[in-house]
């Protein structure tokens, strides 16, 4: 694998990963909140259960972008077939998988009042908007270097 090829690698932590966790993380948060004010905005009494699903799962999606993001560059050198980031990315799509269910089994315990709808809606849209922060920020990243190259 050429240096030049690698998105999750420089000598730092977490390196060329930095613009695809904040690009990930920015998308999820905006669609949050874009959630969270159309149900204060149309119906008030599914909003705080929209917040509590988008908190969800933005939680759960912060988990998984830094632990796939967070690799070193030797690490990607050392293993060539990608098994090594084929099997970080199973350990954080299954962690993100265990904290939304954890929390959600908190949150149908714990919130009174809690609308199913509301909470379903801001769950499964933040949770979908974190693949899309994903694609755009390597359309970004991938624009960014033929205009270098």
């Amino acid at each position: 694998m050429a240096k030049n090829n690698r998105v999750l690698s420089r000598d730092e932590p977490l390196g060329l990963a930095t613009p695809m966790i904040r690009w990930t993380l920015a998308v999820t948060a905006t669609t949050a909140v874009i959630v969270i004010l159309f149900f204060v905005l149309f119906a008030k009494d599914q909003a705080h259960s929209a917040m509590t699903g988008a908190g969800i799962a933005f939680i759960a999606t912060g988990y998984a972008v830094r632990r796939v993001f967070s690799l070193r560059g030797e690490q990607l050198l050392e293993d060539s077939s990608g098994a090594a980031t084929l099997a970080g990315l199973y350990r954080a799509e299954f962690g993100k998988l265990v904290i939304t269910g954890a929390l959600c089994a908190v949150a149908f315990v714990a919130v009174k009042d809690l609308k199913v709808v509301g909470f379903l809606v801001g769950l499964v849209a933040t949770l979908l908007s974190a693949t899309f922060g994903a694609i755009l920020a390597q359309v970004s990243e991938e624009k960014r270097r033929s205009r270098r190259d």
